[in-house]
């Protein structure tokens, strides 16, 4: 019934103000839990609020400040599936990738700021994280091997072999 949905508009609404509250005072655990509760509130109500991707990308804000690097990335996602042109949801998931550090996820990482950065272009923390991210990518063992394999005399001369070998 519409007053059961009013109620818990008003409880989820209210746990938001008070959960940014918290985040601003620097209790980024206690706005986290705030924010799960006004998540749970919006799931009672069959149709979630506008404000829903907010939560999420709030949650996620609080994730990463407790390094909670999965959980944060998770709320980046959910949020991106709510409003996929929103740039925080876009650089926090890039953020949470990029302290994962799992090589294979790097690129997804980067590709999630250009996306942010063509949203927002004026975004220094966007463009900041991005150098970083292009510096890890050059600096990786992956991409360290494979230039260290191309300039291998043996792989070199293999190269020059099938040169000569296409060669009319």
């Amino acid at each position: 019934n519409m007053e059961h949905i009013m109620n818990h508009w008003k409880i989820a609404e209210d746990l938001r103000a008070r959960a940014n509250e918290l985040f601003r005072l620097g209790d980024a655990l206690g706005a986290m839990e705030l924010y799960s509760a006004a998540l749970a509130a919006c799931d009672e109500m069959g149709d979630p609020p506008e404000f829903m991707d907010a939560l999420y990308n709030n949650r996620s804000a609080c994730k990463l400040k407790l390094k909670d690097y999965i959980g944060a990335l998770a709320d980046a996602q959910a949020t991106l599936a709510i409003n996929p042109k929103s740039t925080k949801a876009l650089y926090r998931s890039a953020v949470a990738l990029f302290h994962l550090g799992t090589p294979s996820r790097l690129p997804e990482a980067l590709q999630l700021l250009q996306q942010a950065e063509m949203l927002d272009p004026k975004s220094s923390e966007v463009k900041d994280l991005k150098r970083q991210l292009q510096q890890r990518l050059a600096d990786s063992p992956c991409s360290a091997g494979a230039a260290a394999w191309k300039q291998h005399p043996t792989t070199q001369q293999q190269q020059q072999r099938r040169r000569q070998r296409q060669a009319p």
